[in-house]
């Protein structure tokens, strides 16, 4: 029976490659005949460069990693809050974006999503957990949404008040952006 020259592992009849080893990731373990006769010569290995990962192939690095994960919020974050923008205008009237118009509460909705995205986006990828960027989301969001109604003149309770609802809004927004960069980021393909 032909065995891997990597593993040694039993092929059988019909394998051309080694299934442990194509599973691991080793390059050109083919199957090596085992001689019928000692007056038959032993295969020889195959060459280093056979062995060896292509070049150019490399795993994303942490930087890249933080990048993507930035990137992808903020394509998500700029999603979620445009279409929770229309849905406000379109379906409950848009009371709070009536004022300034549809165009110009898109585009900036469009740009706080992003930037909340990618807040949101990089603590998900590094800790490569959805919480992380759910509790990144309810804090951020809590804290502006505190602050704004302190700013405003309100106190108190009020601005309590506002801490806990933006906490929650910041934590929807947050599982909506943090799921969506987890399903996007290729995570066997990452460095260890």
């Amino acid at each position: 029976m032909p065995s891997c020259p990597q593993c040694g592992y039993e092929m059988q009849p019909f394998e051309t490659e080694c299934p442990k080893c194509a599973r691991a990731g080793v390059r050109g373990a083919g199957a090596t005949k085992q001689p019928a006769t000692p007056s038959q010569p032993a295969p020889t290995e195959a060459p280093p460069s056979e062995l060896s990962p292509p070049v150019g192939e490399e795993p994303p690095t942490k930087g890249a990693l933080i990048a993507a994960g930035a990137l992808a919020g903020a394509i998500y974050g700029a999603v979620v809050l445009v279409a929770f923008v229309l849905v406000d205008r379109f379906i409950f009237g848009g009371s709070e974006t009536r004022g300034m118009g549809l165009i110009p509460a898109v585009g900036i909705a469009a740009v706080l999503g992003a930037v909340f995205g990618a807040v949101v986006g990089i603590p998900t990828t590094l800790a490569r957990s959805a919480g992380a960027g759910i509790a990144m989301g309810a804090i951020v969001w809590g804290v502006l949404k505190g602050l704004g109604m302190s700013f405003a003149g309100f106190s108190g309770g009020f601005a309590v008040m506002g801490l806990v609802v933006g906490a929650i809004y910041g934590a929807l927004i947050g599982w909506a952006v943090a799921t969506s960069v987890m399903k996007s980021v290729k995570w066997d393909e990452l460095r260890q």
